[in-house]
């Protein structure tokens, strides 16, 4: 058989030629050709907000370690930026909103934690906006759990931010802070929240959270 288009000889029952991927039977085709188009690569905004977040994190904690400073300033701008991509993420993701909450917490944390490296004789993060946000964020998850028909990944989830809870106080214990209330609230109320996790997961939510531990983990 030789193919009418480019002549060239063709062994076997093909019905494409080799040489210029033309049909060789125009008339006798059963299925149709199906041409292979590649697919258009886009940038998007993410990629963009990356790529700029990169060279601007590397470009300031250069400066920082160069350059003289008492402290290293660029640890917030780094902060920020990764915050503003979590932002973006929660905002036009179609997460959950125990997953968006739990992000939204940790980065907030860093943040604070951050933005404190800026003076750090004035513990604000770690004595007041961090306790504050690890209670609203467990108060918050404990309230999407009670009201929810998929209950199990807010409890999940209501179980990992209030074992943090703890940590505020731990660590004001270990660089001597002066003031322990608001962290000691914290702890209790973490505490707190805890065993409603713990009694409503297993007993009293029809074992919500056992069926969200085998559905996440594959048991």
């Amino acid at each position: 058989m030789y193919c009418k288009h480019c002549g060239v000889e063709v062994v076997g029952a093909a019905r494409v030629c080799p040489l210029c991927h033309k049909p060789l039977d125009e008339d006798n085709l059963n299925y149709p050709i199906i041409k292979k188009t590649g697919r258009k690569k886009s940038v998007t905004f993410s990629f963009v907000y990356i790529l700029i977040s990169l060279i601007a994190s590397v470009v300031c904690l250069t400066v920082n370690l160069v350059l003289p400073h008492q402290f290293l300033w660029s640890l917030p701008v780094v902060a920020l930026l990764v915050y503003g991509f979590i932002i973006f993420v929660t905002l036009f993701s179609k997460r959950n909103a125990g997953t968006k909450i739990f992000l939204q917490t940790a980065a907030l944390v860093a943040v604070a934690y951050s933005l404190e490296n800026l003076n750090p004789s004035v513990r604000w993060a770690a004595t007041y906006a961090v306790p504050f946000l690890i209670v609203f964020s467990g108060i918050l998850l404990m309230i999407l759990s009670l009201t929810t028909k998929r209950a199990g990944q807010y409890v999940l989830y209501l179980i990992i931010v209030v074992l943090l809870g703890s940590v505020p106080l731990i660590y004001n214990l270990v660089v001597g802070g002066e003031v322990l209330w608001p962290t000691i609230m914290c702890a209790v109320c973490s505490g707190a929240l805890l065993i409603f996790a713990l009694l409503y997961g297993f007993l009293a939510g029809n074992g919500v959270l056992k069926e969200e531990i085998k559905r996440k983990f594959h048991l």
